[in-house]
C-alpha cells in the first residue's frame, strides 16, 4: 500500500475519532495525522468546512476523495485495505448482518448528550470526571463557549457566502446544544438508558461463552466493527467516571473481562486510553508555540521550549 496514502482529519478525545483510528491501527495502514482543534473552534475554519460541511471530526481523505461520518470510514477503510483484521465482514452473511445490527444499537447511543451533559452536571457521574482538570469546566463557561462558537458561525456565514447554509446550520447546532445539554432530566435519561444497552451487550458475550466460543469478542471470534463500537463506548463511560454504574463483577462480569481483554489491544490501549494524555500533550505543544516567542532572548530554542514545558505544565496534572 501507498504510505501514507491517507490523510485523517480528527481530534485526540472525539469520540468518533477514536472508533477511526482503532480501524486504521488494526488494519495497520499508515497515514498522515492532521489534528484539528475543536475545543477552540478549528472546525469551523472555511478550509475544514469545505471538507465537511457539517464541521465535524473525523475526515478521512484519499487522494481527492473525501469520507466523512466514522461508520462510512471504518467501512471504507476495510474494503480499501484488503488485510486481517476483516472489521465490516460481508452484510449478507450471518456474522456480517449481526455486526452491523450491534452497530446500528451502539450507533443510537446519544453520545454528546452524554458527554457534555456529564460535564455540565458532574454529580450525574458515580465516580467524577476522569478528564484532565484543564478540560473541566464550569456549565457556564461551557454554555458561554458554545454561544461563542454560535455567533462565529453567524459571523462567518457572511464572510463566505459559498458556505453561508453550511454555517448557518452550525450557528443553530451550537445554540441548540445549549439547551439540550442544561437539560438535566434528558441528562440522567440518557445515563439510565445505557442500562439496556449494556444489558444486550452481556447478554451477546454471555451466550458466546455458552456457546462455546474461545477468546469470544462480541459477534463470535473475530474482532469486528461492532467491538470497535463497544470499546469506543466503554471507554467514554470510564473517562465519565459512570463505570462504576455499569460495570461490575456482580452485575456484567463477562463486560468486565471484556473490557480488560480489548483494553490490551494496542489499538485500543493508544488511541481510547491514551486519549487523555494525547490532548493534554499537544494542547501543551500549542502553548509552548505561543510562549516561546516570549522567551526569545533565551540562548537557544531548546532552553526556551523547556522554560515553556515549565510554565504550563501544571495545567494539566
Amino acid at each position: 500500500m501507498e504510505k501514507d496514502r491517507f490523510t485523517l482529519y480528527y481530534f485526540p478525545t472525539s469520540y468518533y475519532s477514536h472508533m477511526v483510528i482503532v480501524a486504521l491501527l488494526e488494519k495497520k495502514a499508515s497515514f498522515k495525522e492532521k489534528i484539528v482543534n475543536i475545543l477552540d473552534g478549528g472546525q469551523l475554519s472555511a478550509a475544514f468546512l469545505r471538507l465537511n460541511k457539517k464541521a465535524e471530526v473525523p475526515v478521512l481523505k484519499d487522494g481527492d476523495k473525501v469520507v466523512v461520518e466514522s461508520k462510512d470510514i471504518v467501512d471504507y477503510i476495510d474494503k480499501e485495505i484488503n488485510a486481517e483484521p476483516r472489521l465490516v465482514p460481508d452484510k449478507t452473511s450471518e456474522e456480517g448482518s449481526e455486526v452491523e445490527r450491534v452497530r446500528g444499537i451502539l450507533g443510537k447511543v446519544p453520545i454528546e448528550l452524554l458527554s457534555f451533559g456529564c460535564m455540565f452536571y458532574p454529580d450525574v457521574s458515580a465516580s467524577g470526571l476522569k478528564l484532565p482538570k484543564a478540560f473541566q469546566k464550569e456549565k457556564k463557561e461551557m454554555e458561554e463557549a458554545f454561544s461563542s462558537f454560535a455567533t462565529t458561525c453567524a459571523e462567518l456565514a457572511d464572510k463566505h457566502p459559498d458556505l453561508r447554509d453550511a454555517y448557518l446550520a452550525k450557528n443553530q447546532y451550537f445554540t441548540k446544544k445549549i439547551e439540550i445539554c442544561s437539560d438535566r432530566e434528558r441528562v440522567q435519561k440518557a445515563v439510565d438508558d445505557l442500562e439496556k444497552i449494556f444489558d444486550q451487550m452481556e447478554s451477546l458475550l454471555k451466550q458466546n461463552k455458552k456457546e462455546g466460543v474461545e477468546n469470544t469478542w462480541l459477534v463470535g471470534s473475530n474482532f469486528t466493527a461492532a467491538d470497535i463500537c463497544l470499546a469506543t463506548l466503554v471507554g467514554r463511560i470510564v473517562l465519565l467516571g459512570l463505570d462504576q454504574k455499569f460495570m461490575s463483577r456482580d452485575k456484567r462480569p463477562e463486560l468486565v473481562n471484556y473490557w480488560t481483554r480489548v483494553s490490551e489491544r494496542p489499538s485500543v490501549k493508544k488511541t481510547i486510553l491514551g486519549a487523555s494524555k494525547a490532548t493534554a500533550q499537544y494542547l501543551l505543544k500549542q502553548k509552548a508555540k505561543m510562549v516561546l516567542p516570549i522567551l526569545g532572548g533565551l540562548a537557544t530554542v531548546g532552553i526556551a521550549a523547556g522554560v515553556a514545558a515549565l510554565l504550563i505544565v501544571k495545567k494539566f496534572k
